[in-house]
């Protein structure tokens, strides 16, 4: 069963403590294949992070790779939330 996004490439990353940075992402996600976007959402205030990020891939198999290994993986004292993003309405 298929749970592909809009883009089909793109996870979104919950659970990420304040310190991560999109740096950090690419090297997290880098071993399943080309990071096309790593970008964390923030706070338009504070500047900071408010613990959700998404990661696009250049091919959906490394998405896919990337999503089953890292979702509920610790990182930074947190467990990872990855999932597909929702489609646009």
């Amino acid at each position: 069963m298929s749970h592909q996004s809009s883009s089909g490439n793109t996870l979104r990353v919950r659970n990420l403590t304040d310190e991560a940075t999109e740096a950090d992402l690419r090297e997290l996600f880098a071993p399943f294949g080309a990071v096309k976007s790593a970008r964390i959402n923030k706070d338009w205030k504070t500047g900071r992070s408010i613990g959700v990020a998404f990661v696009a891939f250049y091919e959906h198999q490394d998405a896919v790779r990337a999503r089953e290994k890292l979702n509920g993986y610790g990182y930074n004292h947190l467990l990872l939330s990855v999932d597909w993003t929702q489609p646009k309405k």
